[in-house]
């Protein structure tokens, strides 16, 4: 199918496919292609209950489990090929596809439309860990306790690792590492459609939300003199007004982390910002209030505007 084009994500769970996936959509939808995402995930979800989120489910030497994840896989083409078969122009495949057996099988199915592979990695073990926490924090997992949970979470990406084999003969390959933007290795054997936006949008880290914070009032400020990086609080207020926490939970989305980096140590339970902490929602996703003491020092920052 002429300009039609399949991304069949690639990648150990928590590595950030789906990050990438919905990146991609956004500056697609924005520069006016079709493009629809069909993740394997949420369809499972969608169509079982609790007991696949279990770690077993996902092991290779568990026939059912893997039985089941074929046929999600095989709904989710046949749904991806009805949309490039109609007006849909770039359908993206959001899930592991870990094995040489189900990429073969993806570029089987899409005889006439070109598939290019998209391997995400993420070696930072700071950040892996950040996002093994939220991920602990979805739905899925709403009936096990937060350690459970990460117990759990960890035990499917080891049955992933085990099944887990590098791409090798897939006729278009792109690796990159998705914290730092960086692309690994590429390999294009067809002329692949919209490439040069889908690469500029992989190599790009963007901020959905960005919010210009600055310190409190120190006594160089007071002074008329310049601050310098550690300034100290003339007068440190007990908590926030509750009447600005509000305004901030209607306004501000937080998160734990920022690109997967987490949140500073500055804020405590003891900080005059801690309503504003426990009027978020901390499963949002979208982390954008990040303070770090590197740049404020012990001082509280304060938003402005």
């Amino acid at each position: 199918m002429e300009g039609k084009l399949v991304v069949a994500m690639v990648g150990l769970p928590a590595r950030g496919k789906s990050t990438m996936a919905r990146k991609l959509e956004k500056a697609f939808t924005m520069d006016g292609v079709k493009v629809k995402i069909f993740n394997n995930g949420k369809l499972r979800r969608k169509l079982t209950g609790p007991e696949t989120s279990l770690p077993d489910f996902f092991s290779p030497s568990n026939p059912q489990g893997v039985a089941l994840r074929e046929r999600f896989a095989m709904m989710n083409l046949e749904m991806a090929r009805g949309f490039l078969q109609r007006k849909g122009q770039v359908a993206i495949i959001d899930a592991a596809n870990v094995t040489c057996r189900r990429r073969e099988a993806i570029e089987r199915f899409f005889p006439e439309t070109p598939v290019l592979f998209l391997e995400c990695v993420n070696s930072d073990g700071e950040v892996l860990e950040a996002i093994l926490h939220r991920k602990a924090s979805m739905e899925e997992f709403a009936h096990l306790s937060l350690d459970v949970a990460l117990e759990s979470f960890r035990k499917r990406i080891e049955h992933y690792e085990a099944a887990y084999e590098p791409l090798c003969n897939e006729r278009n390959q792109l690796i990159v590492d998705s914290f730092d933007g960086k692309v690994i290795q590429e390999k294009l054997t067809d002329s692949i459609p919209h490439y040069e936006r889908l690469r500029d949008v992989v190599v790009t880290r963007y901020v959905e939300h960005l919010y210009l914070v600055r310190h409190g009032q120190s006594w160089f400020n007071l002074k008329g003199q310049p601050c310098p990086a550690r300034p100290s609080l003339p007068q440190i207020p007990d908590k926030l007004p509750p009447s600005r926490a509000g305004l901030l939970q209607s306004s501000v989305p937080y998160s734990q982390t920022s690109n997967g980096v987490p949140l500073s140590p500055l804020f405590s339970k003891a900080c005059p910002y801690a309503p504003v902490i426990g009027k978020q929602n901390l499963e949002q996703g979208h982390g954008c209030l990040r303070f770090s003491r590197a740049l404020y020092g012990p001082s509280v920052p304060v938003l402005h505007g």
